[in-house]
């Protein structure tokens, strides 16, 4: 009756007994052996569990190896773009003056955009994201990178596409001029002045992220290779980080 009185606010009397009596009867038939026979059924099933997993590892959509690929063909086309606008008509750094030449530069200038815009290029983008986001939700972190570089990542390739789409339209309406007039080359079409007047900022730019983004979607379906079987155990491993909730 005494033992009974600190958990009375929780259960009641005949709760309580019930039990109690059925912790002395496990107690007593349960044996050092019968607790290790247990034991080692849990860590026998545990390892099925964790070499199925290992033997069938999520596939990618790309792998790495292909995503390099077709990134080192975007590339090749964007530069072979570029080196068309400049040495197109193999004037160099004479100044468009006649509407036929102000076009013709204004095209080759909206093909070099076009380069990162194709839906090679779109299906890339979108499948690497897709796979880093997957890797994610599996391991719970973002290892080898923080989180928060991650975000700036995703962001900076949102803006440098953004920006590369900014620029086609703006060289859009040169397109359309009548051919009697000349283009006047104010503002983003200042690009337009010569073969060499567009550095192409913008596409290097976006470049630039898709490698990096290439790199990190590599690094990440490497980890996803030891991670992917036990993921609590990764964390552990490695003492990873959770990343930060906003909610």
């Amino acid at each position: 009756m005494r033992s009974y009185r600190y958990v009375s606010r929780f259960m009641s009397y005949r709760r309580y007994y019930t039990l109690r009596a059925k912790f002395h009867y496990y107690r007593r038939y349960l044996n050092s052996v019968t607790l290790m026979v247990v034991f080692m059924g849990v860590c026998l099933v545990t390892t099925v569990w964790v070499g199925w997993r290992a033997m069938n590892p999520t596939v990618p959509r790309v792998h790495p190896q292909a995503a390099q690929v077709r990134m080192e063909m975007l590339s090749y086309e964007a530069h072979r773009r570029m080196g068309a606008v400049r040495h197109a008509d193999g004037r160099g750094l004479t100044p468009f003056t006649t509407h036929a030449r102000i076009v013709a530069g204004a095209q080759r200038a909206m093909q070099v955009r076009q380069a990162l815009q194709v839906p090679v290029s779109l299906q890339l983008q979108s499948d690497m994201l897709a796979d880093i986001a997957d890797y994610i939700g599996m391991a719970g972190v973002c290892a080898p990178y923080p989180c928060e570089k991650v975000s700036e990542y995703i962001q900076t390739l949102h803006e440098a596409s953004e920006r590369s789409m900014q620029v086609h339209q703006a060289l859009q309406p040169v397109l359309e001029v009548p051919e009697d007039v000349v283009p006047e080359l104010e503002g983003e079409r200042s690009r337009l002045a010569h073969g060499w007047a567009d550095d192409f900022g913008d596409v290097h730019a976006h470049l630039w992220i898709l490698h990096d983004l290439r790199r990190m979607h590599a690094n990440m379906m490497y980890q996803s290779s030891y991670r992917e079987p036990w993921p609590l155990m990764g964390r552990v491993m490695y003492r990873d980080q959770l990343p930060h909730s906003h909610w």
